[in-house]
């Protein structure tokens, strides 16, 4: 948890201290901050050691394990419904990515107040999803998972309809945040979904397998949004509504209580 909490604070902080440095320091020059990366690589050296393992590895009996798991995955139907889940929602949180700067441009004509509004916005949203997987952890205890899911693709169906037809900057910054709040956390109770239906012996590689879905949906987000923004640029948020209505549809039918 304390991995997972850092890096979804240093996701939701590189934008807003991407705006800044693009006012003070200017645009061009903050392509410069990708030295940080030479520091990742020097605390790595100094302050990573492996721990040796002492145990043989047998690898004929763990190849066939491995492969009686990859055909078990046939049998758990509902693993298909939540990599579904999860690379469909990993898609919708990263078309934003390269749209929201470029509707932003189109309200303030100024680069740098643009720069700035656009960090701002990608760095509230990111905080407020944030919070709101947080909030959704705690929810999942006592409230049906199925009902949590559903309730939040209703409001960010309704969200990203209302998104196709702002009309300033601040009408993006507030319906943004209130889609990270209403919509977000949907990954976690995915996850949490997933920890009730998949046995105890196939976690670890089903999680994986779910993770890898995830990652995908990162790549392809982008991708998509990007291709329905080269037609109009308010069709990014007309197309998640639909993605939304998918996803309900998916849950409605297939997850039961």
């Amino acid at each position: 948890w304390i991995l997972k909490a850092t890096q979804t604070f240093s996701m939701a902080l590189g934008p807003f201290v991407g705006g800044m440095l693009a006012v003070w320091i200017g645009m061009r020059n903050t392509f410069f901050t990708a030295a940080l990366s030479f520091l990742t690589l020097l605390l790595f050296f100094l302050l990573y050691r492996d721990k040796p393992l002492h145990q043989p590895r047998h690898s004929g009996p763990a190849d066939h394990q491995f492969k009686g798991r990859l055909a078990g995955y046939s049998d758990l139907p509902t693993l298909k419904v939540f990599a579904g889940l999860l690379f469909t929602l990993t898609v919708i949180n990263r078309t934003f990515a390269p749209v929201v700067p470029l509707i932003i441009t189109s309200y303030l004509k100024d680069p740098v107040q643009a720069a700035r509004m656009a960090g701002l916005i990608l760095s509230l949203a990111a905080f407020a999803e944030s919070f709101s997987s947080w909030y959704a952890g705690r929810k999942v205890i006592s409230v049906s998972p199925r009902q949590l899911l559903l309730l939040r693709f209703s409001f960010g169906l309704l969200i990203c309809f209302a998104l196709t037809f702002a009309k300033s900057s601040s009408d993006l910054l507030i319906l943004r945040l209130l889609l990270a709040f209403l919509a977000g956390g949907t990954l976690t109770i995915t996850y949490s979904l997933a920890n009730r239906v998949i046995p105890s012996g196939q976690r670890a590689s089903s999680f994986a397998l779910l993770s890898s879905f995830a990652m995908l949906g990162n790549a392809v987000g982008p991708l998509l949004g990007g291709f329905m923004a080269s037609f109009y640029l308010h069709w990014v948020f007309l197309g998640n509504a639909f993605l939304y209505i998918g996803l309900f549809c998916l849950v409605y039918q297939t997850v039961r209580e």
